[in-house]
């Protein structure tokens, strides 16, 4: 509660020991990872918490390799403490093409960066624990991606 937390420890079965698994906190606009060398990005929850959201989508498509799969999940939950109103997918204009809908505003900039979309959904629930009193309760969009080859 409040600022009031617990370390965890996880301790993997020995079968999963032979499947190393790094994680990194960092720039995710920014990342330290030499061109076109993930095989998989997963981007969850994060293109509505970034100051630019398609330098977001073109860095994580910059580091997969050709062909690599990628997810990105949103619920398009935007706030101008995070990100400008100018540079939200959707949700400023409804004079806009788009409507003021997100979904095509981010599929359109998911393409403009090198991703094909396999698939998507939306309205996916999403429940995110605040504490031990609190949660929230979002309705996501998600979108399956591929690397285009040879991008």
């Amino acid at each position: 509660v409040g600022v009031v937390y617990d370390p965890v420890t996880v301790e993997l079965p020995a079968s999963h020991a032979a499947a190393p698994v790094d994680f990194w906190a960092l720039d995710v606009q920014h990342l330290p990872f030499a061109a076109g060398t993930a095989g998989l990005v997963a981007m969850v929850n994060v293109v509505d918490c970034v100051p630019n959201p398609t330098e977001l989508l073109t860095e994580a498509a910059r580091v997969a390799a050709p062909g690599a799969g990628g997810v990105v999940t949103t619920p398009f939950d935007w706030s101008p403490a995070a990100t400008q109103p100018a540079l939200w997918f959707g949700g400023h204009s409804q004079r806009a093409p788009h409507r003021g809908a997100s979904e095509p505003v981010l599929t359109l900039t998911l393409e403009r960066a090198g991703w094909q979309i396999a698939a998507s959904r939306d309205g996916l629930p999403w429940r995110l624990r605040l504490h031990e009193r609190s949660e929230m309760t979002y309705r996501l969009h998600m979108a399956l991606l591929r690397r285009a080859a040879g991008a």
